[in-house]
C-alpha cells in the first residue's frame, strides 16, 4: 500500500488509501482531495463517471477505487486536427 500525498491550498494531505480484497480504496473525501477539486466540482464533474462501492464496515461510508481516481488524473490526448 502507498501513501498518497496531494498538495491543497498550500498544505500537504497525507491520504491513506483502504485495502480491501487486494484493492485499494478511497473515501469520497480522500477522493476529492487526491483529484484537488472542491465538493460542488466532484459531484458537477466525476461523481457520475465514477463507480461507487460501499465500505464493508461502515454501509454509510461510500469508496472510490484508487485506480479509478488515478485513470482521471492521467493527461488526455486529444488527435490534432
Amino acid at each position: 500500500m502507498e501513501i498518497l500525498w496531494t498538495y491543497q491550498e498550500e498544505r500537504k494531505v497525507m491520504i491513506m488509501p483502504q485495502v480491501i480484497e487486494g484493492k485499494e480504496y478511497l473515501t469520497q473525501k480522500e477522493a476529492m482531495e487526491f483529484l484537488g477539486v472542491s465538493d460542488k466540482t466532484f459531484y458537477k464533474n466525476y461523481k457520475d463517471v465514477l463507480d461507487e462501492y460501499t465500505d464493508p464496515t461502515d454501509k454509510r461510508v461510500i469508496l472510490y477505487k484508487k485506480a479509478d481516481l488515478l485513470a482521471l488524473k492521467q493527461p488526455r490526448h486529444r488527435p490534432k486536427d
